[in-house]
């Protein structure tokens, strides 16, 4: 299990970054300051830095917990911009990344059940 946590550690890292490019260029394009505090590229990096202090661990509990809940963290981000009045365009990539968040943590939720 190790190896596979490992794997879909380093997969999720990967696209979580990707996810905080594309929403810092997103922010720019429509002016803002995508460093600010609060926002879902915030909350991102965030969890990153959470689960990377987890991963020392080595409790694979405690790291799919915490991925769990910077997802949820994370999710609750993408609900609010999904809320608000934002360009078409913008609204395509946050909705497209919300469900590939909710997607992974119905992942996460799914080998924390496996490991009980």
């Amino acid at each position: 299990k190790n190896t596979e946590l490992k794997s879909l550690f380093n997969t999720y890292a990967q696209q979580r970054a990707e996810f905080a490019s594309q929403l810092r260029e997103q922010v720019r394009g429509l002016g803002g300051d995508p460093d600010k505090s609060g926002s879902v590229t915030g909350a991102l990096h965030r969890t990153f830095i959470d689960i990377k202090s987890v991963v020392s661990s080595g409790d694979e509990g405690s790291i799919l917990a915490e991925c769990d809940r910077g997802d949820s963290a994370a999710e609750e981000k993408y609900d609010e911009a999904l809320r608000a009045s934002l360009p078409q365009n913008v609204m395509q990539v946050v909705r497209k990344q919300h469900d590939e968040v909710r997607g992974a943590r119905n992942q996460i939720r799914s080998l924390k059940e496996r490991m009980k």
